[in-house]
């Protein structure tokens, strides 16, 4: 079980840390995930997810903000996986986060779960 943190997150405000698993891997997120910090975001994210990865869980219980340029960042994340043959998951969603996605109808695209298996953690 490694963790790794990423000095980038002095440029997008938004900390990021990565624990590597036998099966998965899970990306946590800490901070407001909006217009300032998304294209940063985004760019890690993405450099994280490579071929051959199986399940990459992307914890959000440290986000206490979101917006539709933070949502674009998901989604993308998600495309991205997808392409790669890579599962994508969310978890630890909080109220306002999860009541965003349903009203863009994005909780029937994303995977979500309400908090992160014991087995996984």
């Amino acid at each position: 079980m490694a963790t790794t943190k990423d000095p980038a997150e002095a440029r997008t405000g938004v900390e990021l840390s990565v624990a590597y698993r036998s099966t998965h891997i899970i990306i946590r997120l800490r901070g407001e995930i909006d217009i300032a910090a998304a294209p940063g975001l985004r760019e890690r994210l993405l450099g994280l997810l490579q071929p051959g990865m199986e399940l990459v869980i992307l914890d959000l219980s440290g986000v206490s903000f979101c917006d539709a340029s933070g949502l674009g960042v998901l989604v993308g994340s998600h495309h991205h996986a997808t392409m790669l043959g890579v599962t994508l998951r969310l978890t630890g969603l909080h109220p306002r986060v999860a009541r965003l996605l349903h009203i863009h109808g994005l909780d029937r695209v994303l995977t979500i779960y309400p908090a992160l298996p014991d087995a996984l953690t």
